[in-house]
């Protein structure tokens, strides 16, 4: 949120143009974290990295259709604006996904999990490397449950709770 891959700064200057915001489907989820989270998220895992784990850290997961209703909500509220700002449904583009998928079926297999995040281990590991010798770093780890890590299978936020994640992320300019 607030990145350079982020709607949110699409959807703030699409309204501020006086333009609609577009979004392609409403019903697609993705993923959220901020930039800070994805901070903390790269020290902990170049703390932890042993041998070519990745780390899927667990977010929550949102609409499009949400996010797009709470920026419109949030813009309104800091500007204090009483117009309608419409949203315009524009279609998927081809090959866009309706949902995220992080962690598919077959790296679930060998994936540990933490309370914060899946830890994906590489499934080709000599049994003496550094990874074998530093298992003690995964103590809280246990196995990941069998299973895709998609943005339909986690806690999807409600507007209201979009909208306290906007209004928290200093970085963005309503």
């Amino acid at each position: 949120m607030g990145s350079r891959g982020s709607v949110v700064p699409l959807f703030i200057n699409q309204i501020k143009q006086g333009r609609a915001i577009t979004i392609t489907d409403p019903d697609m989820t993705r993923f959220i974290m901020s930039i800070s989270q994805a901070v903390c998220l790269a020290f902990k895992a170049s703390k932890l990295m042993r041998s070519r784990e990745i780390f899927v850290f667990k977010m929550p997961a949102m609409s499009v259709g949400d996010l797009a209703k709470a920026v419109v909500d949030v813009y309104k509220e800091k500007n204090n604006l009483k117009v309608d700002i419409p949203i315009r449904i524009i279609g998927r583009k081809d090959g866009e996904k309706i949902h995220e998928k992080l962690v598919t079926l077959e790296e679930s297999e060998g994936a540990l999990e933490t309370e914060d995040m899946f830890i994906i281990v590489p499934a080709l590991l000599d049994p003496d490397s550094e990874y074998a010798q530093a298992k003690d770093v995964y103590v809280k780890a246990n196995k990941m449950a069998k299973g895709e890590y998609t943005s339909t299978n986690v806690k999807k936020l409600s507007i209201s709770e979009i909208k306290n994640m906007l209004l928290c992320n200093g970085d963005l300019k309503f």
